[in-house]
């Protein structure tokens, strides 16, 4: 018998990450004051603050669990429109301007950290929940106000993990991320508030989203929401134990699955596009960023090298799944989630898998065997070969393994799970 054959079939199902619809980061500010004087430089007393809400669900998550309080979240507040109620105003431009020039600041944050706590909430029916409340980050905590001009609307934009530096060139602002970010174990999220709409209509409230103005008349209607979405996607690998050819689950389940690896991950690090002067994006928007310069666009170098990633278990790159089969088993979960680059549409990219077992034979040591060649993901779907993964998105690849005999590969790509809309992350 030859321990390094065995029949593989592998079978990708797409299947939403695993978070709920996306409930919104509020970020607010109230006030009771009266009018502000127009035209005058300066702050408001209309504060900007992180709030939980009133209904907290859930906390910040991907896969059931809260992610790092440790990493933060970068906040930009970035004028997006000219309200019009100073002709005079400057042009709208984004500018490192200095303390003494803040009657015509069009950045009023600039990467400003919010860190998260995890506090514990009951639901009604008195079940604990996770829940995440945002706080900048500082000690004491800052407090941030509004400018009291209204001379511009304003759009919020965050992203995660927090990278402490930015570029702005041309209106373009970027964060880069390196290497190391991409070890397979974290997502990149990024998302934005509504912003103000042009209109001459004075009575049009929205000209003033958001805007100290805009607080006071809405109050706490209609707070600022910053709304995020993934921007990585995920392979969750199974196992499934299949009957060899006398019908038997007897060797497969010998078998102890050790670890498995995922190759052609691109080498080097990655830029997020947070926002573009240029080029904003519309409230509402379903268009997915295609270039460099969009907002919300994640740019990996597909052509610089590839190199591999091991699928993780509780951090570490030893799996050990021994093998549980019978008639009418699920597959087995093997190992962690695993985050990826999306490849870019039209790239042919391919990820690989190489899969390592042992097989207990009755000998003192049994015998060690895997994938001959990697296995490449590439799928057909719907008689097509134009498949191609999305951000948010997980994916269950379920290895089909019926003892160790001869080799024989076979992939195939289930229909997307009714639902519509990959799920987002919650922020609350």
């Amino acid at each position: 018998m030859k321990y390094q054959n065995i029949f593989y079939t592998v079978v990708i199902a797409s299947a939403f990450a695993a978070c709920s619809q996306l409930d919104e980061n509020e970020v607010a500010g109230l006030s009771n004051a009266t009018e502000e004087a127009a035209f005058i430089g300066g702050d408001s007393e209309v504060e900007i603050r992180l709030s939980t809400g009133g209904n907290t669900t859930r906390g910040i998550s991907y896969d059931g669990e809260n992610f790092s309080t440790t990493d933060g979240i970068g906040v930009f507040m970035l004028a997006t429109d000219i309200t019009t109620i100073n002709p005079e105003a400057s042009p709208l431009e984004w500018k490192e301007y200095t303390d003494g020039q803040r009657h015509a600041k069009t950045m009023v944050l600039k990467n400003v950290r919010s860190d998260a706590n995890i506090v514990t909430t009951l639901d009604e029916f008195s079940n604990p929940v996770k829940s995440t409340e945002l706080v900048w980050a500082g000690a004491p905590t800052p407090i941030y106000y509004y400018p009291i001009d209204n001379w511009y609307a304003f759009r919020f934009y965050g992203y995660h993990p927090y990278q402490s530096s930015y570029t702005l060139q041309n209106g373009v602002i970027k964060v880069t991320y390196p290497q190391s970010y991409f070890d397979g174990s974290q997502d990149i999220i990024y998302g934005y508030s509504k912003k103000g709409k042009v209109t001459n209509d004075k009575n049009d409230e929205e000209k003033w989203r958001y805007s100290a103005k805009y607080i006071r008349k809405t109050g706490d209607t209609d707070l600022p929401k910053i709304q995020f979405k993934h921007k990585l996607m995920g392979f969750q690998f199974k196992i499934k134990g299949e009957k060899d050819y006398n019908g038997s689950y007897a060797d497969v389940n010998k078998i102890t699955v050790k670890s498995i690896t995922v190759g052609n991950v691109p080498v080097g690090s990655a830029t997020l596009t947070v926002a573009n002067l240029n080029n904003i994006t519309p409230d509402g928007s379903t268009t997915v960023p295609s270039s460099a310069n969009d907002e919300g666009y994640l740019s990996f170098n597909w052509n610089n090298g590839y190199r591999t990633l091991n699928v993780k278990k509780d951090g570490s790159d030893q799996i050990d799944l021994a093998i549980n089969a019978s008639d009418g088993s699920d597959p087995q979960v093997c190992g962690d989630t695993l985050f990826l680059p999306v490849p870019p549409t039209g790239s042919n990219h391919i990820y690989t898998i190489d899969i390592s077992l042992h097989f207990d034979d009755g000998s003192v040591d049994g015998k060690d065997f895997g994938t001959d060649v990697p296995l490449q993901l590439q799928f057909d779907y719907a008689g097509t070969t134009d498949f191609k993964f999305d951000e948010g998105k997980i994916y269950d690849v379920v290895i089909k393994i019926a003892g160790p005999q001869s080799i024989q590969v076979k992939a195939s790509l289930s229909e997307w799970e009714p639902g519509g809309e990959s799920d987002e992350i919650e922020l609350n």
